[in-house]
């Protein structure tokens, strides 16, 4: 991926609604910001979808992004890679 791109990260969680949703970064949990927008829906088919937008993503934002989500009966993680390519600047 190059600087400044956006990323949108979108999961489906079936068979059993989670209790909680978590995204992360490098093991450090993601809150909404101005960096990134978190968004969380519930369908009446035991449905979950979670989706992780990164609004403009540079090159400390490389890592692995995660999802955990659980349960009172089972927890599950998805990880994805992501790396930004570009040029390195070095300002005097």
């Amino acid at each position: 991926m190059e600087p400044g791109s956006s990323v949108l990260l979108v999961v489906d969680i079936s068979n059993a609604y989670p209790n909680q949703t978590q995204w992360l970064i490098n093991s450090t949990a993601i809150r909404n910001s101005s960096f990134a927008e978190i968004e969380t829906y519930q369908s009446n088919t035991n449905m979950t979808t979670s989706i992780l937008q990164l609004l403009s993503i540079y090159l400390n934002n490389s890592g692995i992004y995660s999802i955990t989500a659980n349960n009172s009966i089972n927890s599950s993680s998805l990880n994805f890679l992501i790396k930004i390519y570009g040029k390195y600047y070095l300002i005097q």
